[in-house]
């Protein structure tokens, strides 16, 4: 009989020894947020994408706000999300004030399915039911795997 208390493993982490002084050196030097090592980070992440700036977020969802805040989305705003996402997706949209449309994901890749995106366009374009006071301004990827 198979036991259904088995768990399912997306990841596995890799440690290579350092993790436990990465630790903790934060700790004993009292810079647990910013200081030295984010701004370390950001300039890696610069040097290694050609990017001028980055800036470190301390979650995903924080990260997303900040794209939306950027892009000055908020109420009137429409921003299309896979259907198959992580609650932060659609929160930090509500968040902003604007409102989340969840379009069908390809169950191939579980990625928004962008012949889905381009009818919803289209009927939006059309002046159909879809249609309303709210302008599409922002498509947010997700990619969970």
């Amino acid at each position: 009989m198979t036991s259904y208390n088995q768990r399912i493993v997306l990841t596995r982490p890799v440690f290579d020894g350092n993790e436990k002084e990465a630790i903790i050196e934060p700790l004993e030097t009292g810079w647990l947020v910013q200081g030295p090592r984010v701004a370390e980070f950001e300039k890696s992440v610069c040097k290694y994408t050609g990017a001028k700036f980055a800036k470190a977020a301390s979650s995903c969802t924080t990260a997303l706000h900040m794209a939306l805040l950027v892009l000055d989305i908020g109420p009137g705003d429409e921003v299309l999300l896979p259907s198959f996402t992580y609650v932060a997706t659609a929160n930090v949209v509500e968040y902003v004030g604007a409102r989340p449309v969840f379009i069908d994901i390809d169950l191939k890749t579980f990625n928004i399915d962008c012949c889905v995106i381009e009818d919803y366009l289209q009927e939006k374009l059309k002046g159909s039911a879809f249609s309303d006071s709210y302008r599409t301004k922002a498509i947010i990827p997700v990619h969970l795997f």
